[in-house]
């Protein structure tokens, strides 16, 4: 039933793009011959924490996008369904087309490769505009505009945001200037939602954002953040740190994090995040940010880790590391994990941690989840969720959303 659903959805997706007929029947044959692989994935050890599985050709793609031109006309399918659906698509064409290779492509693969880029740059389009419109609403209060994630990797030209898609802009804003920046975008025609009053305590009282803002007429959605973690926390960071060190987007008056802290954004948005929808894409713009940050300038490998542990996200720093490593093989610097061996967690729990995660970075495969994917999706999620708030709070969220929320339908997958 699952695989039916998602059949029907990748159908629709496929349909929706401009150029995808042309590859509908290379796609749709191999669709019905993804085949579970019933090799073991666990880990073959405890202590060295490395996994023995059978890797998605989206990431080997990924990994050596050159790779794709010696695939052959069913594997090209798996990797375009599997792009998509990860929301890597885009970003696997910019490389592809930084390579030139794209057109010793098969047409009807191409085809595919060249919309989704298409779309990405039309939507990068978009987000500058939208970046002018918010900079000229916060100048009237006086206020800089602090760009966070993927816009940021747009506007600043990263290697992570070519190709890139996203849903909305985040930008970031001091707490005390919430009030005036969000009544400067009312005035600039982006309206606030999530109105009922529980659902704007819980953003206002307890989240590190307030509602998600979307303009009137544009449709564009913002979410103005004044923090990285919410309010209630076990992780409390303190904030003015970041500030401290943001630094311009080349000559313009738009501000963004400093590298390191990008980096360590990042990084923390993906521990925390319990949705496995963009996992593999967040992971991928973190091993990009690396590549990037620290190509000819090693020096840096010793300051990240000093720059995480001040902040409190040592931890989250290591785990994020050793998934780049081990699923991008991002080479990381010894001198790096020496720094961060104070936090380093104990076998188990890292274990129990990088199973589940390996699990959910596997892109769709076009069959039924196995138990252990679900188990894994089960646990990311409720430690995300065990991260983001005190027990007493989300017991009583999660009871709140179940039982007297309106829509219940999926109700426990947005919590967050």
């Amino acid at each position: 039933m699952l695989s039916n659903r998602l059949t029907s959805i990748f159908t629709a997706s496929t349909a929706s793009k401009p150029f995808a007929g042309s590859l509908r029947g290379l796609v749709a044959p191999a669709f019905h011959t993804v085949r579970l692989t019933r090799q073991s994935r666990f880990l073959t050890t405890l202590q060295g924490v490395s996994l023995s599985t059978h890797e998605s050709i989206l990431v080997s793609v990924l990994r050596n996008p050159v790779r794709t031109l010696s695939l052959r006309p069913s594997e090209l399918a798996q990797v375009i369904q599997q792009g998509r659906r990860a929301n890597l698509l885009g970003e696997l064409a910019s490389r592809l087309d930084e390579l030139g290779v794209t057109d010793n492509l098969p047409e009807a693969a191409r085809d595919h490769f060249s919309s989704a880029l298409l779309i990405a740059c039309r939507q990068h389009d978009v987000v500058r505009r939208e970046i002018d419109y918010l900079r000229s609403a916060l100048a009237r209060v006086k206020l800089p505009l602090i760009l966070l994630k993927g816009a940021a990797y747009v506007a600043g030209a990263h290697l992570a945001g070519s190709g890139r898609v996203f849903s909305d802009i985040d930008l970031l804003v001091r707490k005390s200037d919430i009030a005036n920046a969000e009544a400067a975008l009312r005035l600039a025609g982006w309206q606030g939602t999530h109105l009922k009053s529980y659902d704007q305590r819980y953003y206002r009282k307890w989240m590190h954002e307030i509602p998600p803002m979307v303009h009137v007429r544009r449709e564009t959605c913002i979410d103005v953040h004044h923090a990285i973690l919410p309010i209630v926390a076990r992780t409390s960071v303190d904030t003015e740190k970041l500030f401290e060190r943001v630094q311009p987007i080349g000559r313009t008056d738009v501000l963004t994090l400093d590298p390191l802290d990008m980096i360590i954004h990042s990084a923390t948005h993906l521990m925390h995040e319990g949705e496995p929808d963009n996992l593999l894409r967040d992971l991928y713009d973190i091993h990009l940010l690396v590549s990037q940050a620290f190509r000819g300038n090693c020096n840096l490998w010793s300051e990240l880790p000093v720059r995480a542990l001040e902040l409190g996200l040592g931890r989250v720093l290591f785990y994020t590391l050793r998934l780049c490593e081990e699923v991008f093989q991002t080479e990381i610097s010894s001198c790096c994990w020496i720094l961060l061996n104070p936090v380093k967690p104990f076998i188990l729990p890292r274990w129990i941690l990088m199973v589940a995660y390996h699990r959910l970075l596997q892109p769709y495969q076009g069959r039924s989840s196995t138990l252990l994917e679900k188990l894994s999706a089960h646990f990311i999620f409720l430690r995300s969720h065990w991260l983001k708030m005190p027990l007493p709070l989300l017991v009583a969220h999660i009871t709140y959303k179940y039982f007297f929320a309106r829509d219940k339908v999926g109700e426990l997958s947005r919590i967050a």
